[in-house]
């Protein structure tokens, strides 16, 4: 692998040495450059600069009675007859 990097820096010595993301950045950042081609790039690397936000459904179990019934009855039954997630058995 070295040595593929080290002949493809011989061949092309002004090739960018940053990853994609860094390229983008640079692209983004250029104000000689058409708008439109900053803004592509800007738009491209947004996803990797900023977490995405999600939406997370979380129910917070103080305490038995929060629980169905149904989820009650599975937490009485033996390990062995318990299903997994998924709806098999183990």
């Amino acid at each position: 692998m070295k040595a593929v990097a080290d002949e493809f820096a011989e061949a092309v010595p002004d090739a960018f040495s940053g990853d994609g993301v860094a390229f983008l950045q640079t692209v983004y950042k250029n104000p000689n450059l058409p708008l439109a081609v900053r803004i592509d790039a800007a738009a491209r690397a947004a996803r990797f600069e900023r977490p995405m936000l999600a939406s997370n459904n979380v129910r917070v179990i103080r305490s038995f009675e929060d629980l169905t019934d149904e989820e009650l009855a599975l937490l009485a039954e033996p390990p062995e007859r318990q299903q997994k997630p998924g709806g098999t058995q183990h």
